[in-house]
């Protein structure tokens, strides 16, 4: 009895011994795991952050790549007679370049140039085209600084173009600076139809729908007359201008001129221009506004 005892002892604390064994295993392959877990984790987050790292490089060499700048985008800077100089009359060769209007017609030169559209101002060395753009969106729009910019070496360029083969009259420039002097006397007087129409062009996408009752309202038989296509231009009519845009650019034109707060200077500049293209007073009288445009053929 004794024996079996004994046996049974020796042998609990066998299995005890054996049990405490693999607990032992169990907690060292338990802390292993954990080890190997955290390892993963922080690989993970290494990965993570490789990944973004990646995209924020692949995003720097994408901006890089689209702000880079290439010499040939500059080599007008580099010329002699560069735009560094800030000449004026280099300016102004090239935006009457640029406008061809010895096959396109005023309203459509504008209207189709990328010199005017101010978004590619942001861009001024992507090109030349560019470059004047951003030029001219720096321009000080006061009377005072237009009155030092607009030379009489300036304004004597403009007038030697426009006399070239007939200019002033072919490309429409003849009925869109009448126009303009005519709706001039119409609204100098009551400037306030301007102020409605700047703040709906300068908002709204459809302008031209929401601002053509202001517009109608004001426009004379005379200035119709002016603008039809009759009187307009010699060159071929793109569909995109007639007479109801010409209306919409002589107005909002003006909206923008009393915006700026140089009105009535630009009034007498455009004036001044006009009277030496014709040597002709703009006068409001419907029965002579197509005879003297046909005198200047």
């Amino acid at each position: 009895m004794k024996k079996k005892i004994l046996l049974i002892f020796i042998i609990s604390i066998a299995l005890s011994c054996n049990s405490n064994k693999n607990k032992e295993k169990v907690e060292q392959l338990e802390q292993q795991l954990e080890i190997q877990k955290n390892k993963k984790d922080s690989l993970l987050q290494i990965n993570r952050s490789l990944t973004i790292e990646k995209k924020e490089l692949a995003k720097k060499k994408e901006d890089k790549e689209e702000n880079y700048v290439k010499e040939e985008n500059i080599r007008h800077l580099l010329e002699e007679d560069s735009w560094i100089t800030i000449d004026n009359k280099k300016l102004l060769s090239f935006v009457f370049e640029d406008l061809n209007l010895e096959k396109r017609d005023l309203e459509t030169a504008i209207r189709t140039s990328w010199i005017f559209y101010p978004a590619y101002g942001e861009y001024p060395f992507w090109s030349e085209d560019y470059f004047a753009n951003h030029m001219i969106s720096k321009i000080n729009r006061s009377t005072e600084s237009l009155e030092k910019m607009l030379t009489t070496e300036i304004k004597a360029l403009a007038y030697s173009i426009f006399k070239q083969n007939n200019l002033y009259k072919n490309c429409g420039a003849y009925s869109i600076v009448k126009s303009l002097l005519l709706s001039y006397e119409g609204f100098k007087n009551e400037k306030e139809p301007l102020a409605q129409i700047y703040q709906i062009a300068s908002k709204s996408r459809k302008q031209d729908d929401a601002i053509t009752p202001i517009i109608m309202s004001m426009a004379t038989k005379e200035i119709l007359d002016a603008l039809s296509d009759l009187n307009y231009t010699t060159y071929k009519k793109y569909s995109f201008t007639r007479q109801e845009t010409r209306l919409v650019t002589i107005y909002t034109f003006w909206a923008r001129r009393y915006n700026e707060g140089n009105l009535e200077f630009t009034y007498s500049i455009l004036k001044e221009l006009h009277q030496n293209m014709t040597n002709e007073d703009v006068v409001i009288n419907s029965d002579q506004i197509t005879d003297d445009y046909n005198q200047i053929q």
